[in-house]
């Protein structure tokens, strides 16, 4: 991820950013389950689906953090 990509992020509204985590969630959990099947055989989209899951977070925490 590019760091304008960062920025964009940090832009986000706090529930776009907890819907936005919801939809990686989801997709990480389908990536999962088609693995197990073995469907799914692109091993780093899994990995960089979890990377932007975690930085979301991130971004979240860091923004209930800030104080008003």
């Amino acid at each position: 991820m590019k760091k304008s990509e960062n920025k964009e992020l940090r832009l986000l509204s706090a529930e776009a950013l907890a819907g936005k985590a919801a939809d990686l969630r989801a997709t990480v959990a389908q990536m999962k389950f088609d693995g197990y099947k073995g469907k799914e055989k692109n091993v780093k989209k899994m990995r960089d689906t979890r990377h932007e899951l975690a930085r979301v977070l991130t971004i979240l925490t860091e923004n209930a953090k800030k104080p008003n």
